[in-house]
């Protein structure tokens, strides 16, 4: 083929077309993903740990340290309850690991 043959270059401009049109979707799943995890990373930084100390008292900052005080399925209504232990939210806090 010749080098202005019509045809080949709307043959590359096909080529390029498609190339172009995936990178700009993967480009744009990329950006989803990055905005998933920037959510994901200010939901863990947003958690109540900061104001904890001032609405529980008595509460423990994580079920390890609860744990290491002997404690464990710590009810709702409790002293040492706090919704930040309860990860399933069923009322019971720092419940026993299945297995263990």
């Amino acid at each position: 083929m010749k080098r202005n043959d019509p045809r080949a270059i709307e043959r590359k401009r096909r080529i390029f077309r498609r190339r172009r049109s995936a990178a700009r979707r993967q480009a744009g799943g990329l950006i989803a993903i990055a905005a998933i995890m920037l959510v994901v990373a200010f939901r863990v930084i947003a958690l109540p740990h900061a104001a904890a100390p001032a609405s529980y008292p008595t509460a423990f900052r994580t079920c390890a340290q609860a744990r290491g005080a002997g404690m464990q399925n710590i009810p709702r209504g409790s002293p040492y309850y706090a919704p930040w232990l309860d990860a399933d939210g069923d009322g019971i806090a720092c419940e026993n690991r299945a297995g263990g």
